[in-house]
């Protein structure tokens, strides 16, 4: 039986597959001054115009993580670091690229330019980042949950770390170009993913580094659905979990109509400078 899911990675795999490309030509390294293990974080439209929860998240990620440097880009400093090719940029700038795909390769390119970890604009992180997440050579959440992705708990794309020069990040990149130099519209929203998997049946190195990986943050996606809750005494986070995907487009209320804090609310004011 032929599903949505299949007829697309079918698709993807086909058209991601060219002998005669070379990636190594649209890699360059912009900046010599980015020091080892950054943190990259991105909001295209720029930080002083995010919404409050994401202003919150990447705010959790500074102050938690003082070893590291943390880097926010946006649409104005994005070009100090990497230059993607022109096709991308093309594509992008007339929409057939979204934002969400082209963020897709900013990561994989910072990644495998500088290394580090990517964490999306809206991951809150609660502590500070353990060192074995930086010392893998590929690290990433993996709550261990089956989902309809084909990603299935192994990983997660919003929060990835790698050595610089990882080769599955270079080659999951070198599928995202391969298909938008050929495509004009995405075939799928979580192409990514379907990307990531179709290595990992290739390359037992890659699968090897996936699977090296324990399972950890198994409440990722926990924190998101009591936001709205009233606040009583302390936020409901577990101590094993230390980043939580959260979400701009919810509807997220800081006091309930009886004027007692959300658990959103008490974020705020915890995050608040």
């Amino acid at each position: 039986e032929i599903t949505a899911f299949s007829s697309a990675e079918s698709f993807l795999f086909r058209y991601a597959e060219d002998k005669n490309w070379d990636i190594s030509k649209y890699l360059k390294k912009k900046n010599h001054s980015v020091p080892d293990e950054p943190i990259w974080v991105m909001w295209y439209q720029g930080f002083s115009n995010a919404p409050e929860i994401v202003r919150c998240c990447v705010r959790s990620i500074e102050l938690n993580n003082t070893k590291h440097k943390v880097i926010v880009l946006s649409e104005k400093n994005l070009s100090d670091y990497i230059e993607m090719p022109e096709f991308i940029n093309e594509k992008f700038k007339k929409g057939w690229i979204s934002r969400q795909h082209y963020a897709d390769m900013v990561r994989l390119y910072l990644l495998y330019v500088y290394g580090g970890a990517w964490i999306d604009a809206t991951v809150l992180n609660t502590k500070e980042i353990q060192d074995e997440y930086f010392e893998k050579s590929f690290y990433s959440i993996k709550f261990g949950k089956r989902t309809k992705d084909p990603s299935h708990g192994r990983w997660t794309t919003f929060c990835l770390f790698a050595h610089k020069g990882n080769e599955l990040v270079r080659d999951t990149l070198d599928k995202h170009f391969k298909y938008w130099y050929k495509n004009s519209i995405p075939i799928d929203y979580v192409m990514f993913d379907y990307f990531i998997s179709s290595l990992l049946e290739k390359n037992k190195a890659y699968a090897l580094q996936i699977e090296s990986v324990d399972k950890n943050n198994c409440n990722v996606f926990d924190l998101v659905q009591r936001l709205n809750e009233k606040f009583v005494d302390e936020l409901p986070i577990k101590d094993e979990t230390v980043l939580y995907k959260l979400s701009w487009k919810r509807i997220i209320k800081t006091h309930l109509e009886d004027g007692s804090e959300t658990n959103f609310g008490a974020l705020l004011r915890m995050m608040s400078p």
